[in-house]
């Protein structure tokens, strides 16, 4: 091979590992921004709801994630089992809990990786079944 065309060739390779290390820049940039925008929008929605009906007596529980096991153990009052794996899996719940109604929402996309409980003491915890689907 030619002096010439390995120079080329060289050339070649490195336009290509540029072009994929700023592929991958990009991609990893997205992904963190859409992760923030959905956090944000879920916090969003959260402060709608408390903040919207101040006599309603909600309650907003805030728990840490990452110690797993105190958070369990604070969720076991109310939540079944099946409940706080569907909970850590991503899925919002839904319960009743000694009269209340009370939403649950897992945020692992945040760096403190909360859970948040809205509690309501009335009838008004079916609003905050609507407004979170």
């Amino acid at each position: 091979m030619k002096a010439g065309n390995k120079i080329a060739l060289m050339y070649a390779a490195v336009a290509i590992g540029v072009i994929a290390l700023v592929s991958c820049l990009f991609y990893f940039l997205m992904v963190y921004h859409i992760d923030h925008l959905y956090f944000s929008s879920q916090q969003q929605r959260i402060e709608e709801v408390v903040d919207s009906h101040p006599a309603a007596g909600e309650k907003k529980l805030v728990l840490d994630a990452k110690d797993k096991p105190e958070t369990r153990k604070v969720l076991s009052r109310y939540l079944s089992d099946s409940q706080i794996e569907d909970l850590f899996s991503g899925k919002m719940i839904h319960f009743k809990h000694a009269g209340e109604f009370g939403t649950a929402l897992y945020s692992p996309e945040d760096q403190d990786k909360q859970i948040v409980l809205l509690l309501s003491e009335n009838t008004y915890g079916k609003g905050i079944r609507k407004r979170f689907g």
